[in-house]
């Protein structure tokens, strides 16, 4: 009789899921049960009255029901499908000694700073599951990978008991965020600006700021995408020449500013204009998405929409409004995809509600709560308390007694969170206590959010107001908000953590390819690195026969500084001290030296080096590895010991090298009481460093899966995984870079 566990192991991705569902129904039950109270508020006391009440409240109590269903739908489609591919604990435990004989390889420093491509064997078969269904396959894809493949590690059956790892192996999240600007002319959103001023470039710096240091052990490939209205409005309509004639010769810069800015606002409020802008939004934001999506068909990530002023209104609109549905006067087209969070920041959306009577006022001028929400995940109303435009939703949504939590809750600090050397589940726990609902026995979600006022204002409050409504685009506070959200399904996950009381497990990305001194690297040069939003960095590129890989540093990192070598032979002798202690003897024929510049040599061409490592199982393997390298040479004359084509690799002197890459076998030992890192290569060459390297692996990329842009006039090549993720490299000579790739199997594209 087979044994059948009471439990199954479930892989992470998938209880992410799932809370995700719960969220939404939640969320939808919320906006039912509001639907219903204001309903509920017009009824008479003669239950024989007839009630009057808005169609439109009919059709938004409709609306909030069929989500509701829907999301309680997808919810049991997706529990009942974990139940039939989970696999059974006893199972999963009975090959877990397999997986023992995994945990034997190096295990140097290498923390995830940005966002890498899934490069596992298993992995890249992984991506073929796309024929699923589109809610279910990345879980399904999931489930089955984690069952065929992934074994728990060391750390992970050390915690079997409560089912929750001490280290977490995360997968690579994509997301794609589109920014919306608001009022006013905006270059720098403009397709192919490239300036650094503006503020989208701020923006996106700032959000690669924060990925590489508070988020940097959070697996995430972020794109941001702008979208640009104020042309589509301004140019082909001729508004701005009507205006012109009507302008009289004063005040030209107020006028001026009227004509380019404030008078968007009004154009907008205008059905005729209003569709106009409608449209150019929703169209670039759909044919971007498209072709976002087709320059990445293995792509599994989620969408969001940060927008600022008017631009949040004109999300707003977009998404609480069907496909195809009418309302004052403009027909709204819906977006080709879902939207994750929208992020309103300085948004004057609950004033341009109320002035759109879309309020619930009766004849007596009572007001009962309730508007329509966007149709996304998650809505947050990011407010300066300085910022004459932006306004609070919350009052709009639900009564707000005295028991209610104050409004001015602060976000996060950055700067705190970066002083006190925070980690991502640290910020979580700050996060968490921020986004406790409005009112505790109705569980309503919190929706405003206050920016910090670092100091008050008073009776300079008035001239602050313009740099206040500009504050959010330069804001880290906003940007790290922004990010957990974004980051939310790191953040269900750690949460169960919490709940149970268990320590904070480590980060780690499952999907990164590891590069270690085993790893038969070929090729290496120094290179600049731009990756999604960030600006150049100096970099280190590698390539090994199949993958690329880009580390942070050379010196201290990558290149380690050699002490000594030997070139093992049959002349070279080994002999025992004690259980810990060894030496060898090596004499080196002259036409040796030339191939080892870094040896100290005496003048009859001996050495003797006198090593001890930590036990004795290790003497024991390191003499078999040493004999074993002894026997295979067939020649006195070694091999090149330089394999590395490391051309424009700007070594910072002769002493610091790669050459341990492709080594046989690795470890520490003493020498004269100091502690150093041995190499032993396959071509029988023994080496010392003063230390081991630092790979710390920031991307990496299956050669055969990327296509390479070569723009040789820039000096330019552009890297790009089917997965979607984007490196643009500058070099000295980028031909050279590309040629290795395409020999490599990568297809490279000529663009000039």
């Amino acid at each position: 009789m087979v044994a059948v566990s009471d439990r199954v192991r479930l892989p992470c991705s998938a209880i992410d899921e799932v809370m995700a569902l719960v969220e939404q129904i939640s969320h939808s039950a919320h906006e039912v049960k509001r639907m219903s109270l204001a309903l509920a508020s017009k009824s008479s006391a003669n239950p024989e009255d007839d009630v009057q009440v808005k169609r439109s409240s009919l059709d938004e109590a409709t609306m909030a029901l069929e989500d509701c269903s829907q999301a309680v739908h997808r919810a049991l489609d997706m529990v009942k499908m974990l139940s039939d591919v989970a696999p059974d604990l006893l199972e999963r435990d009975s090959s877990s000694d397999e997986s023992i004989q995994d945990d034997n390889n190096y295990n140097g420093p290498n923390s995830l700073s940005g966002s890498t491509e899934s490069d596992d064997g298993n992995d890249e078969n992984d991506n073929d599951d796309n024929g699923n269904d589109e809610n279910n396959s990345d879980l399904l894809h999931h489930c089955e990978s984690t069952h065929q493949s992934h074994r728990p590690s060391v750390s992970e059956r050390s915690s079997m008991d409560n089912d929750l790892p001490k280290e977490l192996q995360l997968e690579t999240m994509h997301h794609l965020l589109f920014v919306v600007h608001g009022i006013g002319e905006h270059e720098d959103f403009k397709q192919g600006y490239a300036g650094d001023s503006g503020d989208y470039p701020t923006l996106k710096s700032i959000f690669r700021t924060l990925q590489t240091t508070l988020f940097r052990d959070v697996p995430l490939v972020l794109d941001l995408e702008s979208i640009e209205w104020h042309d589509a409005l301004h140019k082909p309509t001729g508004v701005d020449s009507v205006f012109d004639m009507i302008a009289p010769h004063g005040s030209k810069l107020i006028r001026g500013f009227n004509k380019h800015a404030f008078m968007d606002l009004l154009y907008y409020s205008a059905p005729a204009f209003g569709q106009v802008i409608i449209d150019a939004v929703t169209n670039q934001l759909n044919e971007k998405y498209r072709a976002f999506r087709a320059a990445r068909p293995d792509w599994n990530g989620k969408v969001s929409i940060f927008a600022h002023s008017l631009g949040t209104i004109i999300a707003y609109d977009i998404l609480t409004h069907r496909r195809d549905e009418c309302n004052h006067g403009i027909t709204y087209r819906g977006l080709d995809f879902t939207v994750d969070n929208f992020f309103a920041t300085g948004s004057p959306i609950p004033v341009m509600v109320l002035a759109r009577g879309d309020v619930d006022l009766d004849n007596n001028g009572t007001f009962t709560p309730g508007i329509r929400l966007p149709q996304c995940q998650t809505y947050v109303n990011i407010v300066h308390p300085s910022d004459p435009i932006a306004y609070r939703v919350e009052p709009l949504l639900y009564p707000i007694s005295k028991h209610a939590p104050s409004p001015s809750v602060s976000l996060v600090s950055a700067s705190r969170c970066r002083r006190d050397k925070m980690t991502f589940p640290d910020i979580l726990a700050l996060y968490d206590d921020l986004i406790r609902p409005v009112a505790s026995g109705g569980g309503a979600p919190r929706y405003d959010f206050e920016m910090r006022r670092y100091r008050q204002e008073g009776l300079l409050e008035l001239a602050n107001a313009p740099a206040a409504h500009a504050t959010y685009w330069a804001s880290e506070d906003v940007v790290l908000f922004s990010l957990l959200h974004i980051c939310r399904p790191v953040a269900d996950i750690l949460r169960q953590y919490k709940a149970q009381g268990v320590s904070m497990p480590a980060l780690s990305s499952r999907s990164i390819r590891s590069l270690t001194p085993s790893t038969h690297v070929t090729f290496a040069t120094s290179v600049s690195v731009k990756h999604h939003v960030a600006w150049h960095h100096s970099r280190i590129l590698l390539a090994d026969s199949s993958h690329l890989y880009v580390v942070r540093k050379l010196k201290n990192g990558v290149a380690c500084k050699k002490r000594w070598s030997l070139q093992l032979s049959s002349h070279s002798k080994i002999q025992l001290v004690d259980d810990l202690c060894f030496t060898i003897q090596d004499h080196v024929h002259e036409n040796v030296k030339e191939y080892f510049p870094f040896r100290r040599m005496s003048d009859n061409a001996e050495q003797t080096k006198t090593l001890t490592v930590s036990t004795h199982e290790r003497r024991n393997e390191w003499l078999m590895a040493i004999q074993d390298s002894i026997a295979s040479l067939s020649t006195h004359r070694p091999k090149s010991v330089n394999e590395i084509d490391m051309h424009d690799l700007d070594m910072p002197s002769r002493e610091w090298s790669i050459e341990y890459f492709g080594a046989r076998k690795t470890g520490h030992a003493k020498e004269c009481k100091a502690r150093r890192w041995l190499v032993l290569s396959r071509h029988g060459k023994l080496d010392c460093y003063e230390a081991d390297p630092i790979l710390e692996t920031l991307f990496a990329f299956t050669i055969a899966d990327t296509t390479v842009r070569h723009t040789p006039s820039k000096n330019l090549l552009r890297v790009s995984s089917h997965t979607g993720i984007h490196l643009d490299i500058q070099a000295k000579h980028v031909d050279r870079i590309a040629s290795a790739l395409k020999r490599r199997g990568a297809f490279v594209v000529g663009q000039d």
